[in-house]
């Protein structure tokens, strides 16, 4: 690929290069300069050095694609500041222009191109494939809106939209020439590609996501503009953008349901247009198969789009393009949820993209007599086809070479939902270990633990007093917004959306059982524990704002409830953010990972939380207890057991719900809904298990020695299993 950034005429020292840009790019003096002016300088003096690596570095040719509708990748220029070993300079340039470098790096907005697990994999897997002696690259759709962002007013969470401006001016992005229409049923649209750049250790190689904007096709009305008809003169204009506005639009109404599916449509359409185009030629034989990766379920729609285009515009047989794509393309599962088992209506993909029907049912009748998944998949799932819907899951099913699951128990779920519950179907289905960024992040977040992680002298001591100073500078950040707590105490992180299989009420429970006792018994040997909270409550889902809304009023008033003496804490993170995550798990001395069993395929933070010098508590599902069976004899992971009986759990509850006025919160909708829904998501029937084991863990963290011995042997364990193990994207063949 030709980069611009490679062109750049190299200065003779930083502080040429930033004297030069003042001038040229915003015409003023250095000392003019704003803070975020002084910023894109930095980010720009990054790009010429990654144009600079680029040019040195191998160019393998691109077989590998990871295609995701998100991608959680946290501030690029801290991750591309170590992966060029560039901080000494970047300190000494924001040091030429009068300001420090950590200050500019908050004018940084962070790319909001995803926020959940496959985002969060889809980062890790495109930082960890510059890993790999082979060309990868990403897609995704470059969002104008992000996420919602969330604010507490009140104690409550209130949401609005997280606005990322115009990507013409993000200085990561590189805009380039590739354009691809991309046609609906009376609309045609052109997908633009913004590459964003993931740089390897040392700019070896540089990696990239491809992100598809709308491209302007149509120019402002002017016959309605002079007649005063502002809003109409500018529709033509505005109105394509609609499908790069918000990932996941709402699906509720008919209108966003149709948005969704074209969005669907136009990354796939755009994706597979670029990647044959490299690969495929006309009138010639087909290539080998590629590898392409659909991570989740959203990018489907790739299947058939690759069938059509090797059919329809290269002319191939469409026996030969089905046995092409077979050998193409895999797909990972990560979400049990319903929301991951997606199926469209006929009707709507007939009204929406009606040139990809004629092919799925094409698919369809060649799957019933060539595919041998029929031959394993249980009678009521076969078929692309069920009641008059499109079940996407089985298209990859019946087209994709693997479906890959990350751990045996995930493996028998995901089997059950596809309808491969049997001997020979549940072959389909295969584990991949990822090997994910953790030691880069680690690098990142906490360089003083990486450092003594690469000697071969580290002690428990220095792990330990590295976490120690982790903690106390994030409680003196704390104190920036009014918020205290002991650095000695503690902490308790949870991290991930609100959902009642995430169960955040079950720690809420277990803070309120231990409140009660301790105003009973003010002395009763508790250690002190800051229990610290981050996620988003998504808007109209009850449970999810009402627990957000209790933790916030709980934390309030043990602020003020001087009888405890400090021994409890609430702090819920308001500000959502990969960074925030990060930072969360580099202070957190228990990480609870305690989502539901059956929802719990690839707990992303668990790996990174014990690299970082955490133990973590956790619910026993496949892959941590395989990890807690292999991390044995460092304790480095605590299960509880399901469903075995509530114990104090009516009592904690009701101690909530009898506190009201000292809440300043009704909990009996909480209560009602636990009811409703007769505790599906074992929160009052696994309590005791929990807090049983939960109180081992809190009672281990008073024996300082033996505590930071175990976390030594878990980091140093976990750091030879993440150098040493898992799949990387050239592995996936």
């Amino acid at each position: 690929m030709n980069r611009s950034a490679s062109n750049k005429t190299v200065p003779p020292m930083p502080e040429a290069f930033a004297s030069d840009m003042a001038a040229r790019r915003f015409h003023k003096r250095i000392p003019e300069l704003t803070h975020y002016q002084k910023y894109e300088i930095l980010s720009e003096y990054m790009q010429m050095k990654m144009g600079e690596a680029w040019q040195q570095s191998e160019h393998a040719v691109v077989r590998h694609y990871f295609l995701s509708f998100e991608y959680a990748f946290g501030k690029p220029m801290r991750f591309a500041e170590q992966a060029l070993f560039l901080t000494e300079e970047l300190e000494q340039l924001a040091q030429i222009m009068g300001t420090d470098y950590r200050t500019l790096l908050r004018e940084e907005e962070l790319p909001h191109l995803g926020f959940g697990t496959p985002g969060r994999f889809g980062a890790g897997w495109m930082q960890a494939s510059t890993e790999a002696p082979c060309g990868c690259m990403g897609y995704g759709l470059r969002y104008r809106s992000g996420f919602i962002a969330q604010y507490i007013i009140k104690n409550r969470p209130i949401n609005a939209t997280d606005y990322i401006g115009d990507p013409a001016r993000h200085p990561w992005e590189i805009r380039t020439e590739k354009r691809y229409e991309v046609r609906f049923n009376g609309e045609t649209l052109l997908a633009e590609a913004i590459d964003f750049p993931i740089p390897g250790m040392g700019g070896n190689p540089i990696h990239y996501v491809r992100l598809w904007d709308v491209a302007e096709t149509s120019r402002i009305d002017t016959a309605e503009f002079r007649a005063g008809e502002y809003v109409k003169a500018y529709h033509q204009t505005i109105e394509p953008r609609r499908l790069v506005e918000f990932v996941y639009p709402e699906e509720t109404n008919d209108p966003g349901k149709k948005l969704r599916l074209m969005q669907e449509y136009f990354f796939a359409s755009a994706t597979m247009q670029d990647i044959l185009s490299v690969h495929v030629k006309e009138k010639e034989a087909l290539p080998d198969p590629i590898d392409i990766y659909l991570n989740e379920i959203h990018p489907t729609l790739a299947i058939p789009e690759c069938l059509r285009l090797l059919t329809e515009q290269y002319g191939h047989a469409f026996s030969d393009s089905v046995k092409w794509v077979q050998e193409s393309f895999r797909y990972g599962n990560q979400i049990l949820t319903d929301e991951a088992f997606e199926s469209w209506a006929v009707p709507l993909l007939e009204e929406t993209v009606p040139v990809i029907v004629p092919v799925l049912r094409k698919m369809d009748e060649y799957a019933k007599n060539h595919s041998p998944v029929f031959a394993v998949q249980a009678e009521n799932a076969r078929g692309l086809f069920r009641d008059d819907r499109v079940v996407f899951p089985n298209i990859c099913a019946y087209f994709c070479r693997a479906i890959h699951a990350f751990s045996q128990t995930h493996k028998k779920q995901l089997s059950k939902r596809l309808g491969l519950d049997t001997e020979k179907g549940r072959s389909f289905i295969r584990l991949l270990a990822p090997r994910l960024s953790y030691v880069k992040t680690l690098q990142r977040t906490s360089p003083k633990m990486y450092e003594c992680l690469l000697e071969d002298n580290c002690t428990a001591q220095k792990l330990a007093q590295a976490k120690m100073e982790k903690k106390q500078a994030f409680a003196k950040g704390l104190e920036d917004q009014s918020i205290f707590i002991n650095p000695y105490s503690i902490f308790s992180v949870h991290i991930g959306n609100f959902h009642e299989n995430n169960r955040q009420l079950l720690i809420l429970l277990y803070i309120a059982n231990l409140h009660r006792k301790l105003l009973d018994s003010p002395h009763l040997d508790i250690p002190d524990t800051t229990f610290l909270f981050s996620g988003l409550a998504y808007p109209g889902y009850l449970m999810a704002t009402e627990t957000v809304h209790l933790i916030n009023a709980y934390g309030k008033w043990l602020s003020r409830d001087t009888l405890i003496e400090n021994k409890l804490r609430i702090v819920f993170m308001e500000d959502i953010n990969t960074e925030m995550e990060r930072t969360l798990l580099s202070v957190a001395d228990i990480y609870q990972a305690i989502r539901l069993p059956a929802h719990a395929t690839l707990p992303m933070y668990v790996p990174e939380a014990i690299l970082q010098g955490a133990a973590v508590f956790s619910s026993r599902h496949g892959y941590t207890e395989s990890l807690a069976q292999s991390l044995a004899d460092t304790k480095a992971i605590t299960l509880f057991e399901e469903g075995k009986g509530q114990g104090e759990a009516m009592e904690s509850l009701q101690f909530i719900i009898q506190n009201k006025k000292n809440l300043d919160f009704d909990a009996a909708t909480i209560a009602s809904l636990l009811r409703r829904y007769q505790d599906s998501f074992s929160v009052m029937s696994s309590f005791q298990s929990y807090a049983k084991e939960m109180t081992k863990c809190t009672q281990a963290y008073l024996n300082a020695d033996a505590w930071n011995h175990n976390r030594a042997m878990s980091q140093r364990k976990m750091w030879q299993i993440l150098k040493n193990t898992g799949d990387l994207p050239c592995d996936g063949r």
